[in-house]
């Protein structure tokens, strides 16, 4: 008795324990300030607190509308959040291996960070939600898709994602879906802020409508291995400097002179204009015939552009060393060409790689990568 305050990580190394009791004169408890209580099991609150509750040992405010903290160490692998509840709190749900998580009508807000690295794979928002954002829902490597109920007046979910009412903001990309690429739809006019944070997606194309790119929009790392390219339409004029790390391997597929042209020169990004991609799909072929393999990349070229590059076919070793680099230049519809591996020790690698005159060497897709035993 007689604390009011529990501050910032003031139980950082409280591992093991159990239970936290919290007495009636505790009026205030900082966000983070239980977030690595990772055995807690409970919240015991006393009878008389004007400020807080429980419910099954989680954390509510005293008239428990707001849902506070759901114990990490609390030994289910389901919950339903109870009727009556309208705000789920910052950090909620931090670190919970819950795998299923149930949103009740009465619920109006989802704070930022609720769903903080959970095991859930797929969420509801109920009806009456009317403010949430990007960073609810992120990071959570297993959420592969987040459902809206039809009669919600402010967001919708297209295939998972979940967009503004009228469609016009990309809300959120669960960062657990396993598709390797995302086309925006038409009509999007913004990439709100965390959109594609942590994605495993590694190719995104913006549409036409994009307009804008909110901070760390494209932020991927740790399991997701990242981005590996975006194309940004000139239509986009307004990219927050913090939408991707300065020095990250991703590659802005973008027009001369664009604001999205500035950004990667300004970031130190890998760019490439859009008019100067002359593959848009290729097949790699490689066939052994007495020890010589014939590579042979079909390319299918985009409105009849002038090829302007080379092909380039790199050997590395079994330890990811480089041994060779055959390079041809492009004529008409596609190259064909041979390797002699007869000189190359056993098990090794053959990667197809775009070269354009600019120096840039770009693969043309992971899949164009084949092992030569």
């Amino acid at each position: 008795e007689g604390i009011t305050r529990i501050g910032e990580r003031a139980f950082s190394n409280c591992y093991k324990a159990m239970t936290l009791s919290i007495s009636s004169t505790v009026t205030m408890m900082a966000d983070n300030s239980i977030t690595s209580m990772e055995g807690l099991e409970q919240f015991i609150v006393a009878e008389n607190s004007e400020k807080y509750s429980t419910i099954d040992g989680v954390l509510f405010s005293k008239d428990k509308q707001i849902l506070y903290v759901y114990p990490a160490g609390k030994d289910d692998v389901s919950y339903t959040v109870p009727e009556g509840t309208e705000t789920i709190g910052d950090k909620a749900f931090y670190y919970v291996p819950l795998e299923n998580i149930t949103l009740p009508q009465s619920l109006k807000a989802i704070s930022s960070n609720a769903f903080f690295y959970t095991n859930i794979t797929k969420l509801t928002i109920p009806k009456n939600v009317y403010e949430l954002s990007s960073s609810s829902f992120s990071p959570n490597p297993y959420l592969k898709e987040i459902n809206v109920d039809t009669e919600n007046e402010n967001f919708v979910s297209v295939k998972g994602v979940v967009f503004s009412k009228d469609k016009t903001v990309l809300i959120a990309y669960p960062s657990g879906r396993s598709d390797m690429e995302y086309i925006v739809p038409n009509g999007v006019t913004d990439i709100a802020n965390r959109a594609f944070y942590m994605t495993k997606a590694k190719s995104i194309k913006l549409s036409d409508t994009v307009k804008s790119v909110g901070a760390e929009a494209f932020i991927a790392s740790g399991e997701s291995g990242g981005i590996v390219k975006i194309l940004i339409p000139e239509s986009v004029t307004d990219i927050h400097t913090l939408a991707l790390h300065a020095y990250s391997d991703v590659t802005i597929i973008c027009k001369e002179g664009s604001a999205a042209h500035t950004y990667a020169i300004g970031h130190y990004l890998d760019y490439v204009f859009e008019d100067n991609i002359p593959i848009t799909s290729a097949e790699l072929v490689v066939n052994d015939s007495s020890g010589t393999y014939t590579v042979e990349v079909k390319a299918v070229l985009p409105d009849n552009r002038t090829v302007d590059g080379y092909i380039v076919a790199a050997i590395y070793d079994r330890n990811d060393t480089l041994m060779a680099v055959k390079k041809v230049a492009v004529t008409g519809d596609g190259v064909e060409f041979n390797i002699d591996t007869k000189k190359y020790p056993a098990d090794r690698r053959i990667k197809i790689l775009w070269w354009d005159f600019d120096g840039g060497n770009k693969p043309l897709s992971n899949a164009y990568e084949q092992r030569l035993r």
